[in-house]
């Protein structure tokens, strides 16, 4: 017997459902056999040994199947047919065998009923291991739509911030165009505070220099203007181009005389070497007019005072610096180029 029980423990650790249903019909007719062999004095003892191995191999396996338990069973009912043939005249064989019967039954159904709970166990247990799953796919999907979003994103505010940046600077020369000034000045000056000095710059000749060198020389003329410009202004100095040879340099918190000496040191650095390229040379000059403002006054008008300064600069001869004040109607001062 303890051969077959050995058995029994091999096959329930191996899962094996095959293995099972033969070492539990190989347990049964061992019982069954023992039983019949066993003397008949010991036959109660033998009975209430088997109904306590019976009942605890049915109720240790939960998830075995009713026909499994039938035949785990089978030698309870053996024993009782062979009390019943053997002791027919038995005072208590009739109790033995309604008490053998129903404890038979009432594992039978106790198993069963542990069994449909494991069963529905299971069921939930899958249910919420489908569910679980699924909640992660969604999880993974939205995480992964999130940083397609997060991309999206920024490259969006990349395309923006580029557009921006093209819709403010001059493509020609890299300095900032009209729209591009009036952003800079709103996010850099407070409307109340804003006051300096302006030199409006024009090219003197340079639709001459476009009809005899071509527009891509012109292009050249304009960008060195800038970069030569670039060398002599401030840190917090602003260059724009507002026309098609027009520059205008903003001058934040400069006196008029400040202003001057730019001016002149400007015109100066323009005109003292020529632009040359693939055979081209290119002598330039530059007319500039000077005018300060305040925060009382508004940029605009500021902005007309220097170009008109500038116009009578290039009415006076070209290659030299017209002063306006605010007040004044003519030029309050002419500032000659130097002598060479």
């Amino acid at each position: 017997m303890g051969i077959l029980l050995g058995l029994r423990r091999m096959a329930s650790k191996r899962r094996s459902q095959r293995k099972l249903y033969i070492s539990d019909t190989l347990l049964a007719l061992g019982w069954t056999l023992y039983g019949l062999v066993m003397p008949l004095g010991n036959g109660l003892s033998a009975a209430t040994t088997l109904l306590m191995v019976s009942s605890l191999h049915v109720l240790g396996q939960p998830g075995a199947s009713l026909k499994q338990n039938a035949i785990h069973l089978s030698p309870l009912f053996f024993l009782l047919a062979q009390l019943l043939l053997r002791l027919p005249d038995h005072p208590d064989h009739l109790a033995l065998g309604i008490l053998l019967a129903g404890w038979s039954g009432g594992l039978l159904l106790i198993q069963q009923h542990l069994r449909h709970n494991r069963k529905q166990a299971l069921v939930r247990e899958r249910s919420q291991h489908q569910a679980f799953r699924q909640l992660q796919e969604a999880h993974d999907q939205l995480q992964l739509k999130n940083e397609h979003l997060q991309h999206s994103r920024k490259r969006l505010q990349q395309a923006l911030k580029s557009s921006q940046q093209l819709a403010s600077t001059d493509a020609l020369t890299g300095c900032l165009n009209r729209r591009g000034m009036m952003r800079h000045l709103k996010q850099h000056f407070a409307p109340q505070t804003l006051q300096g000095a302006l030199l409006m710059l024009d090219l003197d000749h340079f639709k001459k220099i476009n009809d005899q060198h071509g527009h891509p020389f012109g292009d050249l003329v304009l960008k060195t203007m800038v970069q030569r410009i670039e060398m002599l202004i401030r840190t917090g100095d602003v260059v724009v181009r507002y026309g098609g040879e027009e520059f205008l340099c903003i001058l934040p918190d400069a006196s008029l005389d400040d202003a001057c000496t730019l001016a002149e040191r400007l015109r100066q650095m323009v005109a003292c070497a020529p632009v040359v390229e693939d055979g081209h040379s290119q002598w330039v000059t530059v007319s500039i007019g000077v005018t300060v403002f305040d925060a009382q006054e508004e940029l605009q008008t500021a902005i007309e005072r220097a170009d008109q300064a500038m116009y009578q600069a290039k009415g006076s001869g070209r290659n030299r610096v017209k002063v306006l004040s605010p007040t004044a109607r003519k030029p309050l001062r002419t500032v000659p180029p130097a002598m060479s």
